[in-house]
Parts: C-alpha cells; sequence; structure tokens
C-alpha cells in the first residue's frame, strides 16, 4: 500500500544534476570530524536498537528466571513503545525542535538502561518502554544535523549516514564478548552504556549543530 501510495505521489524536485555518490565520496566525508561524530552516532544508536532486543529476554530470564516464551515478550514490549515514539516524531520534532528532543531521547534511553540493572519486573519492563521511546527519534535528528552540515553533498552524506547501520551487527557482538567476560548480562548493558555515553557526548558544546 505504501508504495503504490508513493507512486502516485507527484513530488517537485529541483532541476538539477546531481551525479552519483561513490563509495570514495561517501567516506571521504569522515574528513570532517562533525560528519564522523554523527556517523558514530548512527552506529551507537543502531547498536543500541539491536543490543536492546537480543537483551531484553535474556535480562529477564537471568534476574526473574523466566521461561524463554514469556521473556520474549519483551522484544514485542520494547517495538510497541518505540513505534509509539516514532508516531510521535514529527509532532514534537516540529514543536520542541531536534535538539530537545535529542537531548530528552537521550536521558530516557540512558534511564531505561538504568533501570534494567534491578531485579524486579515493572522497574525492568519500565526501563524497557523508556528505551524504546527514548531510542525512536535519535536517527532522524543526527541525519538531519548531517544534511545540515554539508548541504551540498546530500547524496553522500544519505549514504554514509545509511552505512552506519553496520552498528547493528558490530556492537552485539562487543555485547557479547563482555557478557562471556563477566558471565552475566551486565556486561551488555555496560557496553550499552557506552554507546548511551556517546550520544550524550553528542549534545555536548564540543558538537556544534546548526
Amino acid at each position: 500500500m505504501a508504495l503504490i501510495y508513493l507512486g502516485l505521489t507527484k513530488i517537485e524536485e529541483d532541476e538539477k544534476i546531481v551525479k552519483a555518490a561513490s563509495f570514495k565520496d561517501c567516506f571521504a566525508l569522515l574528513g570532517d570530524k562533525y560528519v564522523l561524530f554523527f556517523f558514530l552516532g548512527i552506529m551507537a544508536h543502531v547498536g543500541l536498537d539491536v543490543g536492546i532486543n537480543t537483551t531484553a529476554p535474556k535480562l529477564l530470564i537471568e534476574h526473574l528466571g523466566m521461561t524463554l516464551a514469556t521473556a520474549g515478550f519483551a522484544t514485542s514490549f520494547y517495538f510497541i513503545f518505540r513505534t509509539a515514539g516514532c508516531l510521535m516524531g514529527s509532532y514534537l520534532l516540529a514543536k520542541f525542535g531536534d535538539k530537545k528532543v535529542f537531548v530528552v531521547s537521550v536521558i530516557m534511553i540512558l534511564l531505561g538502561i538504568s533501570f534494567m540493572f534491578f531485579k524486579d519486573k515493572v522497574i525492568m519492563y519500565a526501563g524497557i518502554a523508556l528505551f524504546g521511546l527514548g531510542n525512536s527519534n535519535i536517527f532522524p535528528v543526527m541525519f538531519t544535523q548531517a544534511l545540515k552540515r554539508k548541504p551540498t553533498n546530500q547524496n553522500e552524506v544519505s549514504g554514509l549516514m545509511i552505512t552506519g547501520i553496520v552498528g547493528g551487527a558490530i556492537i552485539p557482538v562487543i555485547m557479547g564478548v563482555a557478557s562471556d567476560a563477566l558471565k552475566s548480562q551486565t556486561g551488555a548493558l555496560i557496553i550499552l552504556l557506552f554507546c548511551v555515553s556517546y550520544l550524550i557526548f553528542l549534545v555536548t558544546p564540543k558538537v556544534k549543530t546548526n
């Protein structure tokens, strides 16, 4: 349905010649430290997204002794709140601006991870909910800031930022290593804390956004 609707939608675009972006053109933008910051930010964001999906059920099993079938609902629970956050995103971004939404989102993720250290079902599920809401609008904010940084290189910036989803393959592996080293899912949570700490860095004065 979405494909049909989009196909019938007339999109007005500027009539200008835009050359195709090559891998070299995309990765050359990493020479700009701010573009690099946002690229790593997207890696951290996607790593958080995939990481919580793989870790939340394991945490419930480890902390509360749940069965795998019961704990598996944690993934769906996360996506319920992530979807709700995405649906509210356009309104929130328009009303409050991307900087405020980003800051509040990062705080929610941090609180969500912190709650998951507790061995209480209600608190842990509250943490998953906060995590889902907080992680729902991180990507568009960083993507937009990167485009603002290099407005004449939109194709290259878009290609580079999308490549950042590789974080979803790298960070869960690191989480697994940390969990094995500590013989506990606490190791995975620590890696998630490192990821959210990087997002906190992105809202410091050192990273100037437009």
